[in-house]
């Protein structure tokens, strides 16, 4: 069956986020008076939104007021820094332009109004009739509800759907909403925890997908 849909993750498979999220979050540490967190680390942690990266950051400092704060202004440094360091990945526009035939959309844990404000930053709006970030819907990634709302928006079943992304997250969202899963590594998952939960592929680039597509 032709694929009709294609859903993409954002952080690490649209855009290289990770050195503004790092020192957003870092910000809010020295802020505090907390060590900073190095940046892979940081990377390693993301997936599930900001408030859990900022849960796994601060680990045994598990203080609820001390967890809002370094979260109020993590997102506020990052509100007026999203994009100092982004860059669009390697091989993504022109991935793009050959698969803006199908539907395309964006389902990602990162606030929906940074994946916006990044996407126009870097002139790729254009190319997605649905983004959907984690405080879009009720749930979020890996509970297929939110990919289940694209593929009824797009009028695409499962077979005619496939899912793309860098990390876990991705694997488990695709899985339970039945469709087929690529997964490009970006680090945020070790390679052999992407194998052992066994997606459709893994891809070495972007510009792979485009062979897969019919």
């Amino acid at each position: 069956m032709k694929t009709k849909l294609i859903v993409f993750d954002f952080d690490g498979t649209i855009m290289d986020t990770r050195e503004d999220i790092a020192r957003a979050i870092n910000y809010a540490l020295a802020k505090h008076g907390l060590s900073p967190v190095d940046t892979e680390t940081v990377w390693k942690y993301t997936g599930d939104g900001t408030p859990m990266l900022v849960s796994r950051v601060l680990n045994d400092k598990n203080r609820p007021e001390l967890q809002e704060e370094i979260l109020k202004d993590t997102i506020q440094y990052y509100d007026t820094h999203y994009a100092d360091f982004a860059r669009v990945i390697d091989g993504v526009p022109e991935t793009l332009e050959k698969l803006k035939d199908k539907k395309l959309a964006i389902l990602s844990n990162k606030y929906e109004n940074f994946v916006r404000k990044l996407l126009e930053k870097f002139h790729l709006e254009k190319y997605f009739f649905v983004v959907y970030g984690k405080d879009s819907l009720e749930k979020s990634k890996p509970d297929p509800y939110p990919l289940y709302k694209i593929m009824e928006k797009a009028a695409a079943n499962h077979n005619e759907t496939i899912y793309v992304g860098d990390s876990k997250n991705d694997i488990l969202v695709g899985k339970n909403a039945g469709v087929k899963v690529f997964i490009i590594p970006s680090g945020a998952t070790p390679i052999e925890e992407l194998k052992r939960l066994a997606p459709y592929k893994i891809l070495k680039s972007i510009r792979e997908l485009a062979n897969y597509i019919e």
